[in-house]
């Protein structure tokens, strides 16, 4: 399997697409308004960006 550096953006769109139905799927198993919440709470950390970069574990890495 590729890295995720090497994928084509069609596979990272789709793997993307799939990750977001997943998550959205398992908001559906919380009560009220958590998927709302949680959507956006990803779009204000978006929007804010990464303060620094994130380290990888080794285990990871490879």
């Amino acid at each position: 399997m590729p890295s995720l550096l090497e994928a084509a953006e069609d596979e990272l769109t789709a793997m993307a697409q799939a990750a977001r139905e997943a998550i959205d799927l398992r908001l559906q198993m919380s009560p009220g308004e958590d998927g709302v919440s949680f959507w956006a709470a990803v779009a204000k950390l978006y929007a804010r960006g990464l303060a620094e970069p994130v380290a990888v574990p080794e285990e990871c890495a490879a």
